[in-house]
């Protein structure tokens, strides 16, 4: 199920994820502004960043658009949520509250095989061509010697 903010654009890359590599959310937003993660957990069933807004936008100006860091994670299917959380003075309240939530799906990790052992992969299969083609060939010539010897 996907709930979302009409305040809120979230784009995650890399697009498919793996599990292994570094996943980066990119938050849009129509609000005033976006300030940087307070923090980022991860469970076995949700990754949740957090966000702290105050009075004023922090982190240097009015960002519309972030790219948030959320690391690395396991393969498994997961629930992306924005939490976040005002933190006024008294006697005003202090709140949170999850305003994007989204599936992340993270696929196992892909195998690759570095070049240097296709190369070597190669050449041993060359090399065992080569050996092949020599035994081949005395066989032949072994046989063509045997059939131009007379019979006693």
């Amino acid at each position: 199920m996907a709930t979302s903010s009409p305040l809120y654009q979230v784009t995650i890359a890399p697009n498919p994820a793996h599990a292994g590599e570094t996943v980066t959310a990119y938050v849009f937003t129509d609000g005033e502004c976006l300030p940087p993660a307070t923090s980022v957990s991860i469970t076995t069933q949700a990754v949740t960043l957090r966000l702290d807004f105050t009075d004023a936008c922090e982190g240097g100006g009015r960002f519309k658009n972030r790219a948030y860091d959320l690391g690395a994670l396991p393969a498994g299917a997961y629930a992306f949520q924005i939490n976040a959380c005002t933190d006024n003075p008294p006697p005003l309240l202090s709140a949170c509250s999850i305003v994007y939530s989204a599936p992340l799906a993270v696929a196992a990790s892909v195998i690759t095989v570095p070049g240097n052992y296709v190369v070597a992969l190669g050449l041993l299969c060359l090399s065992l061509f080569v050996v092949a083609m020599k035994r081949l060939r005395k066989l032949v010539a072994w046989s063509r010697a045997s059939r131009q010897r007379p019979f006693n």
